[in-house]
Parts: C-alpha cells; structure tokens; sequence
C-alpha cells in the first residue's frame, strides 16, 4: 500500500475507534509496525493524531462536547446566522447541515413563508420542528459526536433533491479550500454542492487559516464566505 494511502487508512481507523495499537494498525494496512511508527509521527507531526504508549488516539476524542460547541461564539454564530437567513425566499428549498453554526439559523428562518428545509442533523430537525419549519432528515447512519446522518442511506436522500440553496460549517478554511475532521460528513457535504444552485459556507474567524484532512470543496466553488 502506497504511504498515502496508508496514512489515510490508518487515520480513519483511529478516527473511528478512538484508540488503536500499533499491531492492530499494521495488520490492517499490511505493514511492517515500524513503518506504521512513522506514519504515525508524521501524523502526529501535522496535528491529525496524538501517540500515546503502544498506539495512537485521535485528536477528534479532545473536541469539546457538542453543546459546548454550540454555546462557543455564540454572538459571531448569531451574526452570520442573521445574514445567511437572510438569503433565503419564500417557496425554497434549502439544505443546512448538521454543524451548530446552521443551527443558529433556525429562529430567523421561522418567518420565511412556504420554506421547506432539508437536513442531516438529528437535533437539527427536531430543532426546525420545534420552529414550525417544515423539515426533511436524510437519515442514514448517526454519528454521536456530531448528532450526523451519514452514509449511503444519506446520500441517496441529497441526490434526489436540487437545493435553491445549501449552508453548511465545517473544521476550517483557508485561501483555497474548506476542509473537516469528518471524512464522512465531508462525502455528505460534497453530494450536497452538487445539488445546489448556491452554495454558502458558515464559519467564525476561528476556523479561519486552519486545515483538516478531508477536503469537503474548494473555495472557488461556493458563492459565498458567511463569516462575522
């Protein structure tokens, strides 16, 4: 296997476990465990993974709690909620996503007559039901730390949908691309500018000059950078 690709194989693994041991790494990448030591510290090097004593952990497990997340920032992510809303027409259908910046959107959507919003946030939804916002969830398979649909299931929901409009957050952004931790969220979000006729990108300054391992699009390809 190619370093790479190996080095991709061996981050989604702990990305998804948490915590994997040397031995377990190298006989899922058919490589020898000094080999997989490197990867790691080359890893570890770019801020992907922590090393800890016989393995590796992922640095996806020091994300603070969700509700954590959504209460950090919360007057930038009101500001740029205020004026992503503000886009929306009466008789669209839009896509926002799972990330809590979207959510800030909710309230201001609330008066837009006739809007029909599709999501793959689990509290996402209940939270647009709440609003009086007819909502539409992708389904598919839930990811804990992010309260995400992803997977095919997801997918196959966005594909028979063309989008007026998509908001969307991720990890981080810099002059060329907008990056995420979540490679599964990033094949979400993908399918997702495809079927849109516009394409907005939410993000505080924070996330700003920061890039991730998976790329969700480049920044040519959004019409607009939502930010305070």
């Amino acid at each position: 296997m190619p370093r790479e690709s190996r080095s991709d194989e061996i981050l989604r693994i702990v990305n998804e476990r948490g915590s994997v041991s040397i031995r377990e790494l190298a006989e899922a990448t058919y490589a020898s465990p000094s080999t997989v030591r490197r990867d790691i510290e080359r890893l570890m090097q770019k801020g992907l993974l922590r090393r800890h004593h016989g393995g590796a952990e992922s640095v996806l497990a020091l994300r603070p709690p969700r509700i954590i997340r959504r209460n950090k920032n919360k007057d930038e992510k009101n500001a740029i909620a205020r004026e992503a809303a503000a886009l929306v027409l009466p008789d669209s259908t839009i896509f926002i996503d799972a990330s809590t910046t979207a959510q800030y959107m909710i309230p201001y959507l609330a008066s837009v007559e006739r809007l029909t919003v599709y999501t793959n946030g689990a509290d996402t939804a209940m939270r647009l039901a709440e609003a009086r916002i007819r909502a539409i969830c992708t389904g598919g398979e839930l990811l804990a730390e992010s309260m995400a649909y992803v997977g095919s299931v997801a997918r196959d929901a966005v594909r028979r949908v063309y989008f007026d409009a998509a908001f969307f957050s991720s990890a981080g952004f810099d002059g060329e691309v907008i990056t995420d931790w979540s490679e599964r969220e990033s094949d979400l979000r993908r399918v997702v500018i495809e079927q849109s006729k516009k394409r907005y990108f939410l993000a505080d300054r924070t996330k700003e000059g920061k890039r991730y391992t998976h790329t969700v699009c480049r920044i040519s390809e959004i019409d607009k950078i939502i930010s305070e």
